[in-house]
């Protein structure tokens, strides 16, 4: 099924230029403007004091580096294989051939996506469609299978969810806030 899915979708590249370049551009770069975005709110949170910013760019930093941590474990446990390097495919740019799975594109956009939805809802909303693009990208221009990009949105969905359910309100976490707040 994920070869199937795979198909469906890097079958429509390499037919329409416009399409290509808008998939390739939410591919290779968009990626770069959630860590441009990341870093302004954590400029605006700890350089100019805003308590709200803080609050938003804190856990994220957070919840990105242990699923990243939790990303090259488990593509260390469970290596798949890009599908460039198992099959042809409308290849559209090139990648160092590491593990496929989870996406970790898919992890970071979503993980900043959701950290700002908890706080933003409009901008978390436009964010999260964007990094689902950003995921079908990643798909359309051969760099990874469907449930690559599936498993890194998994992983940042449930890490949010842990956070907001659990973590947010532990005392570990109020001291945290207690902590960054002073800063």
């Amino acid at each position: 099924m994920n070869l199937t899915l795979f198909r469906l979708i890097n079958n429509l590249a390499d037919k329409n230029a416009f399409l290509d370049t808008v998939m390739i551009v939410s591919s290779k770069y968009v990626i770069y403007l959630y860590a441009l975005l990341l870093g302004v709110y954590l400029i605006i949170g700890y350089v100019g004091k805003n308590k709200k910013a803080k609050e938003i760019v804190t856990p994220i930093i957070v919840l990105i580096t242990i699923n990243v941590i939790l990303s090259f474990i488990i593509g260390i446990m469970w290596h798949e294989q890009r599908p460039f390097s198992e099959y042809t495919v409308n290849l559209l740019y090139t990648h160092k051939n590491n593990a496929s799975f989870p996406s970790t594109h898919a992890i970071g956009v979503m993980t900043i996506a959701l950290g700002i939805n908890n706080k933003t809802k409009k901008l978390g909303k436009l964010l999260i469609i964007l990094a689902i693009i950003v995921g079908i990208s990643r798909v359309y221009v051969g760099q990874h299978y469907p449930f690559d990009v599936l498993g890194g949105f998994l992983l940042a969905i449930i890490s949010n969810y842990i956070y907001i359910k659990g973590f947010s309100k532990t005392s570990i976490c109020k001291k945290m806030r207690r902590y960054v707040h002073f800063m």
